[in-house]
């Protein structure tokens, strides 16, 4: 019988115990790791964690087997996943605009900026990721790194727009509410759903769109750590 003894916080394991006969011995069984972070609470970024085992069994061979442990990335996570709500919750702080949680998904005024920071520790470097959905011409979904504010000030942002004609990616930097664009790119391909992750570790910033890199961009006009959050237009979500 083989145990998980020990699990990271923030990740679950199903089953907990495995249980091999001289009949199965040889035949592999699984364990799904599940992240649950966020829901304790607290946000610790990017991790790793180590899962460790524990063995008994009637045959002195095995029992106390010792069994190297695992490593296992874990990331801080939100899904929206609850009921309608204009409050987003513990880990959220709303800086600029309207959002709330509609339909079991993050939901923004459609006729302003919406900006969201998640409730963590300054982080100077930072990878960010959401499922986006983009509507109808003009809406925007972006993501927040290095944020200091006040209000819609202070931080760099990855972004995806939808256009009269497509799609186009943004990276900007805003410093005392001024936007300056880095760098931008058509998106071709993109159909107004998908995944959106913007990287940034000293002076680079990277945005990717459906895992693949769209936008490199470099700045050092914001260098201190701040938060990560996500940012809204246009009825995006």
């Amino acid at each position: 019988t083989l145990n998980t003894s020990s699990l990271p916080i923030g990740v679950t394991a199903a089953p907990t115990t495995l249980t091999f006969t001289s009949g199965n011995w040889n035949v592999p069984q699984d364990v799904t790791l599940t992240p649950t972070a966020l829901l304790d609470g607290t946000f610790q970024g990017k991790r790793v964690g180590t899962i460790q085992y524990a063995t008994a069994s009637v045959d002195p061979t095995y029992d106390a087997l010792l069994i190297a442990d695992t490593p296992v990335s874990i990331t801080d996570t939100d899904d929206f996943n609850r009921s309608n709500h204009t409050n987003l919750g513990p880990h959220w702080t709303e800086r600029a605009g309207d959002s709330n949680v509609l339909s079991q998904a993050l939901a923004g005024s459609a006729t302003a900026t919406n900006l969201i920071m998640l409730n963590s520790a300054a982080l100077a470097g930072a990878v960010v990721q959401a499922d986006v959905v983009l509507p109808t011409v003009g809406s925007s979904a972006g993501l927040v790194t290095r944020y200091a504010g006040p209000g819609e000030s202070n931080f760099y942002v990855g972004m995806l727009t939808k256009t009269s004609t497509g799609y186009e990616a943004y990276i900007y930097r805003n410093v005392n509410g001024q936007y300056v664009l880095l760098t931008s790119h058509a998106v071709a391909g993109f159909t107004g759903a998908g995944s959106l992750r913007f990287e940034i570790a000293g002076t680079y910033l990277k945005l990717f769109v459906n895992n693949s890199l769209r936008l490199v961009a470099t700045d050092n006009k914001i260098i201190a750590a701040g938060q990560v959050g996500i940012r809204t237009r246009g009825g995006a979500r």
